[in-house]
């Protein structure tokens, strides 16, 4: 079965737009198109965007909070949380999502 890693963004996007193209991808994993693998750093970025004041995402998508822990929770229930993420490096714009690249080499 082929296997993926997504990006928070891609979480997120899921998450504002139910019923676009990051949400299908999602939905695909449910019906065992593919294997999905998450990290809880990957977990935890995409709540605290969604959840992040500043981005100002509350006032303009109008979620309450518990709808976004209810959506980590349902992808933790979906799909293998990576604990042990192998230690590599990596040269990129973004060394905060060093974690997107970890879990590439599962």
């Amino acid at each position: 079965m082929p296997t993926a890693v997504l990006d928070s963004t891609v979480l997120v996007s899921a998450f504002l737009t139910p019923r676009g193209v990051s949400a299908i991808l999602l939905r695909h994993v449910h019906e065992g198109a593919f294997s999905l693998f998450l990290s809880h750093e990957s977990l935890d970025e995409t709540a605290n965007v969604l959840l992040d004041d500043q981005r100002r995402l509350h006032r303009r998508y109008r979620y309450p909070e518990a709808s976004v822990h209810l959506f980590i929770d349902g992808l933790r229930d979906l799909v293998p949380v990576v604990t042990d993420l192998p230690s590599v490096t990596v040269v990129a714009r973004d060394r905060v999502s060093s974690w997107v690249y970890s879990l590439s080499w599962i």
